[in-house]
């Protein structure tokens, strides 16, 4: 009789569990990985956008804001599509200041926008960081110019940078 020699059952098993576990491991790492390189990817868009806002704030000043937006008019924040886009990412408290001073009979530069990824009204050819220039953003956000606040309302990532001033504010810091 001859000896067989191979692989036997127990040690294929024990062999693929710990493929298993090795995978198992990898793809963990893997996946969290993805997730930091997504929401860094997320706060780089973020500061471009505030960036961008910081920018645009100087041409207010030099009363340069009708070249900002290509249609000032449409992007005003308006009730019905307030609380659709900000859809519990904000208090009640601060969307009712918001559409305060939308509503109120004031100079467009003071007044908050929703700007859409998909009508890329962030584009500057002026305005790049890091190669990336403000018309690649994903996520859509309101803004308001006058105030420097940026709102981003990414699923993700969700983030308010600057204060949400209401009328009475807005009236006060610009003596009316």
């Amino acid at each position: 009789m001859k000896k067989q020699s191979g692989v036997s059952l127990i040690t294929l098993i024990v062999t693929m569990m710990i493929m298993l576990i090795l995978v198992g491991i990898v793809g963990k790492f893997s996946l969290d990985n993805i997730k930091k390189a997504n929401e860094s990817k997320r706060a780089r868009e973020f500061a471009g956008i505030r960036d961008f806002v910081v920018t645009m704030q100087l041409q207010i000043d030099n009363e340069d804001f009708e070249n900002v937006l290509k249609s000032n008019d449409d992007l005003v924040l308006d009730g019905s599509l307030a609380h659709i886009v900000a859809d519990g990412k904000l208090l009640d408290s601060e969307l009712n200041a918001m559409l305060d001073v939308n509503a109120a009979d004031i100079d467009a530069k003071y007044k908050y926008f929703y700007l859409p990824a998909t009508g890329k009204y962030f584009s500057d050819p002026n305005f790049a960081i890091g190669g990336m220039t403000v018309s690649d953003v994903e996520s859509d956000y309101i803004v308001n110019f006058y105030t420097g606040t940026v709102i981003s309302l990414a699923n993700d990532y969700p983030k308010i940078d600057g204060v949400i001033k209401g009328l009475d504010e807005i009236l006060l810091e610009i003596g009316e």
